[in-house]
């Protein structure tokens, strides 16, 4: 773990810029947030040394990640919250849930003109679904005596779709191998077909969406698949292969073996009669670890083809449109034309073009499946049944049985997470039902915990806007900008909107019969949860294929309102700031100004900045990819951007037994970017508050026993927000797959850039946090 302390030394003041005649708050509000401060901020630290320790060393000398968590922090812990908001009130009735709302009946119950009776008894019904639903995930019992059985039925529909010919079995030791080819495209067709409607992908990806060209259509995006490991760098490590194919053993020796030695004899009867009825014939242990050996090695080489996740930040290298005579004629191992009319909506016109985001992973995997050069080369139609068998399997495990998941879960623990416990079937029930059912639950967490009134709504909203001034202010400052960009991009920045705390239109969270209507395609079961997955999956799957052939719906949210997180769309340019972050210590309506502004307003700030991150920046203020820049700002902003990279690329985390990897700085450069001129534009906002504090209404308070200045507070606001401790499987997963960089250089990398925190802690130049090279683009 990436945590180490300084020893106590003199620390330097932190520098009060405005402090006469300053109050203390007396506030409940204010004394939970000084006890807050000194929960967290290690004061024998200097804060120009490692400002993060300074910030978090206090709480991080204290954290302790529970078994079944991968980590702890600050998002962390607001996520556990809204978790236990939810199960308490899906284990409650409805009236509990009524009782206890902090909702105005006329903002948030109901929105529509029919009679509040009808509408409270729709919104009944509309609870009780969702509850039956939490109530069949916490239905144990019922799911551990069915084991995997369950998904036995639609492993037997992929035999069928991709049916091998008996003389390309492998039987022990004897291969007889039928390599795939062109004649069997139609096959391979009809598997991809059934394992979509499962929401599976194996080979291909697809996905539905803007299109950046004309983002007021949708299109179809063609894609390389998620890897069955966490990205490519893992299949590079044999100890790590080595740990992966003895789980995968496990996992189907418990799932479909034969040999099974299972203490229960029931299940296991059961496990026979319903592999037999499914006309599915378990395997022997034998089978078992060969199938694996062979689908590992397959796995292997797809992720050799595919593309390293910092070769997938540019949008304009991603779009690639094709015709689809284009794509059959360049990719044949599949029909093209039958898979996508077996998805999109009887009655859809087959659209003309598609979007191709990773052409060359197509034309290897085309060359690969179709061209090898020698029989080892190639790919034996009995490996690739196997290898989407266990697609299967493992697209399913999460609604297994106990024994099967916690399996799976020891050995993704020693890959990934480090995390060997299962977490708590009420957390993991909750988390389904915010999948399944986000606009629902969430109109119910709205009503519980964030009050849901129009005004708290246009507070948040005055609060964003403000943020959003600054940036459009900060453009007219910027002297690299030329007059004709910086036209367009004062342009764009004025057209962003936002979205506050819930959907209000698609769907509308406040209307009972609109959610009514939007869920109505699901069925719930009391006593079934496996159906009702396969109810919801479905849903999900033609919601998405519905899209085709229609405008984009821009009143669709891409988070439910209980969401700890935050987002900016370039597609619309649009930001939205979700309920679920609208509270302590993100946002606090009661506790000083600058406090929420080190913390929310830098988050507002990030999201702000996302649209002219080293991605964001290439679409203009309709949500057009197009390039708006001159070539000599553009050139400009590239030099700058290669700073950032150098500089993140230097810092290093500490992964298991011994390992280390470096921060990708370009993997993270757009989230670094928002970072960075996130907080300056939140500092900015701060101090306009600062300076205008008698026309905002604002009060200089001091918090009770804190000897820091506001200025100082907002900082160490903004370095709670990313204060955490985590696993080291886990950092290691987040250095090869994350676009943001882990939290404590979240932290450090943007402060060493501020010269407003060097001021504010009268940093020496050149001590760790205020060195002499700083990057700076907005």
């Amino acid at each position: 773990m990436l945590n180490f302390f300084v020893g106590a030394s003199p620390v330097p003041a932190p520098m009060v810029l405005s402090s006469t005649n300053v109050t203390e708050c007396q506030t409940q509000a204010c004394i939970d947030a000084a006890k807050s401060v000194k929960d967290y901020v290690d004061f024998n630290v200097d804060p120009c040394t490692d400002f993060y320790q300074y910030a978090c060393g206090a709480w991080t000398k204290n954290a302790h990640i529970p078994d079944d968590k991968a980590a702890v922090g600050t998002f962390n812990n607001v996520n556990e919250e809204n978790t236990d908001i939810i199960s308490n009130i899906l284990q409650g009735t409805y009236n509990d849930l009524i009782n206890n709302s902090n909702s105005t009946k006329k903002n948030v119950y109901y929105n529509v003109d029919n009679d509040d009776d009808d509408q409270s008894n729709i919104d009944k019904q509309n609870f009780h679904q969702i509850q039956n639903y939490y109530n069949s995930c916490m239905d144990v019992t019922n799911i551990d005596t069915l084991g995997a059985t369950p998904v036995y039925p639609m492993v037997s529909k992929l035999f069928e779709d991709f049916s091998v010919p008996k003389t390309s079995i492998i039987e022990d030791d004897e291969q007889r191998r039928i390599l795939f080819n062109t004649q069997y495209a139609d096959m391979l067709t009809n598997a991809l077909i059934g394992l979509f409607q499962q929401g599976i992908e194996t080979i291909v990806s697809v996905n539905i969406g803007a299109d950046d060209k004309f983002p007021d259509n949708n299109i179809i995006q063609i894609s390389q698949p998620e890897l069955a490991l966490p990205s490519k760098e893992y299949y590079e490590q044999e100890d790590i292969l080595d740990i992966y194919r003895n789980g995968l053993v496990e996992v189907l020796t418990a799932m479909i073996s034969k040999d099974s030695n299972k203490t229960d004899s029931e299940l296991q009867q059961l496990q026979q009669q319903k592999a037999q009825e499914s006309n599915f014939q378990l395997l022997s242990n034998e089978q078992i670890q060969d199938l694996v050996n062979r689908v590992v090695e397959l796995e292997s080489k797809l992720a050799n083809i595919t593309l390293k996740e910092d070769q997938l930040q540019d949008p304009t290298k991603l779009y690639n449109p094709m015709s689809l005579t284009e794509l059959q004629e360049k990719y044949p191992f599949i029909n093209w034309s039958k898979l996508f009319k077996s998805l999109i909506p009887e009655g859809t016109p087959e659209p003309e073009t598609f979007i191709v985001n990773t052409p060359s992973y197509f034309t290897d995997l085309n060359n690969w499946l179709l061209s090898p050069l020698s029989s080892e080369e190639g790919v034996d139609l009995q490996t690739m049944q196997d290898f989407f068998m266990i697609k299967v399997l493992k697209t399913w495990l999460y609604a297994m049985d106990t024994d099967t998941r916690r399996i799976w879960r020891h050995a993704w623990a020693k890959i990934s997470s480090g995390t060997f416990e299962l977490p708590a079937r009420s957390d993991t029930c909750v988390n389904n039902v915010v999948g399944s059912f986000g606009h629902t639950i969430g109109r119910y967490f709205v009503m519980r915990r964030f009050a849901g009134d129009e005004e708290e709504r246009k507070q948040v909203n005055d609060f964003v806007t403000q943020i959003h001034e600054v940036w459009l202010k900060r453009l007219n400052d910027l002297d690299w900008l030329d007059p004709e960009t910086r036209r367009a991009a004062i342009e764009k920045v004025g057209k962003i909107k936002h979205k506050i705390a819930y959907s209000i239109v698609s769907p509308d969270i406040r209307s009972p019969e609109v959610l009514r209507d939007y869920y109505a395609p699901i069925k719930i079961k009391k006593e079934s949860f496996f159906e009702n997955e396969l109810s919801i999956v479905g849903w999900f799957v033609r919601k998405a294929w519905s899209k085709v052939g229609k405008p984009v719906d821009k009143d669709e949210w891409g988070m439910s309102p209980s969401q700890v997180n935050a987002y900016y769309s370039p597609n619309t340019n649009e930001i939205a700031v979700p309920a679920g972050i609208l509270q302590v210590p993100f946002y606090n309506y009661g506790a000083p100004w600058y406090l929420n502004y080190g913390s929310m307003g830098a988050i507002v700030g990030h999201e702000l900045t996302h649209a002219f991150d080293s991605s964001g920046r290439m679409y203009n203020g309709d949500g057009n990819l197009e390039d708006w820049w001159s070539p000599e700002t553009s050139e400009h902003f590239e030099d700058q951007s290669q700073c950032f990279v150098e500089q993140y690329n230097k810092f290093t985390v500490e992964g298991p037994n011994g390992k280390s990897a470096k921060v990708n700085g370009q993997l993270t450069l757009g989230e670094n970017l928002a970072d960075n001129g996130g907080i300056a534009a939140s500092y900015q906002a701060f101090q306009d508050v600062w300076n205008n504090k008698k026309l905002s209404g604002k009060q200089d308070v001091k918090l009770p026993g804190i000897d820091l200045s506001p200025e100082a507070l907002f900082y160490t606001s903004f370095a709670r927000t990313w204060c955490s401790v985590a696993r080291p499987e886990a950092l290691m997963q987040k250095v090869y797959t994350d676009v943001h960089s882990p939290d404590r250089y979240r932290v450090i990398g943007t402060v060493q850039n501020s010269f407003d925190f060097a001021n504010v802690f009268q940093c020496p130049k050149g001590s760790p946090m205020n060195p002499e090279k700083k990057c700076v683009i907005w």
